[in-house]
């Protein structure tokens, strides 16, 4: 491995190349010309470090990255931010359907309304607009109300499961908060 040529910023055409030595102290690649090293902040001196010194630096620093890639802490990080990372996912996947349940609730909620009002108005136009003695409009206006608002009562079923799936869903989605939040304390 030889010393690597590097352009120094400058102004304009007055750049000149520095080489790229180790610190005596970290063995951090630092620019021939820095005073102090980036890493650890000790004094430079301008005396370049040899080859032999920088190939036996990498060799160095390779097998130490090499043991930290196989040791356990690493092997614990990488599954922890799987476990992190599903989490979140679900976490998406609740709010996507919180989303959803939601938009079920206000549409059986508006259909309930609906066609319960279409009942009323049904059960009120055969009331005012029957001709006849009070009895026979007041059963003329019964069979609208009686049949389209029990067809409207069937509503009230999906909008209480609605209810239900969203509850199951907060319960859900504190529950995974919670966990990614005191995850360090188990």
């Amino acid at each position: 491995m030889t010393t690597t040529n590097l352009i120094t910023p400058g102004f304009g055409a007055a750049t000149k190349p520095s080489t790229l030595v180790g610190c005596a102290h970290c063995n951090h690649y630092i620019e021939s010309v820095a005073k102090f090293c980036g890493n650890c902040g000790a004094a430079h001196n301008a005396t370049p470090t040899p080859v032999e010194n920088k190939v036996s630096n990498v060799k160095h620093i390779t097998d130490e990255l090499r043991a930290f890639a196989s040791s356990k802490n690493r092997a614990e990080s990488n599954r922890a931010n799987v476990v992190s990372a599903a989490i979140r996912e679900e976490l998406l996947h609740i709010e996507t359907m919180l989303v959803r349940e939601r938009f079920f609730l206000l549409m059986h909620c508006g259909i309930f309304l609906v066609i319960n009002l279409i009942g009323l108005f049904i059960a009120c136009k055969c009331y005012f607009e029957y001709i006849g003695d009070e009895i026979t409009k007041i059963m003329m206006a019964s069979t609208p109300l009686l049949f389209i608002n029990l067809v409207g009562l069937t509503c009230l079923v999906p909008i209480k499961g609605t209810k239900k799936e969203i509850a199951r869903l907060v319960e859900r989605k504190t529950y995974l908060k919670l966990h990614v939040e005191y995850d360090s304390l188990t």
